[in-house]
């Protein structure tokens, strides 16, 4: 296959999968820096805090994220991938992008910069 045909083809690969994603709504998305990480609720959720307000939760206030995966050792995974990063930023100063909802002040994704 030509370099051309790998380029349609990742294109309508590409297409195909995000046709498939259900989209998700959300209040917020912004670049923050971590103030604080709790292990408290690993792996049900991973608590944190941001150094300034998300939405309408306050600077300070606890986000939370909900691991998310078809089975318990993928939740799991995926609350270690988060915790880690998060804790990474932290003690890096690094910006960490976090998406969420108002409600309950949830965050659905985190990206780090």
């Amino acid at each position: 296959m030509n370099i051309i045909g790998k380029a349609v083809l990742a294109a309508t690969v590409g297409a195909a999968a995000f046709a498939a994603t259900p989209s998700q709504a959300y209040d917020w998305g912004l670049a923050v820096k971590i103030a604080s990480v709790e292990a408290t609720y690993m792996p049900n959720v991973v608590a944190f805090t941001a150094d300034r307000a998300v939405g309408t939760c306050a600077a300070g206030h606890q986000l939370l994220y909900i691991p998310t995966g078809d089975t318990a050792d993928l939740k799991a995974h995926n609350a270690n991938a988060v915790f880690s990063m998060l804790i990474s930023a932290r003690l890096a100063q690094q910006w960490v992008v976090i998406t969420g909802n108002n409600a309950n002040c949830t965050v659905l994704f985190v990206n780090m910069q």
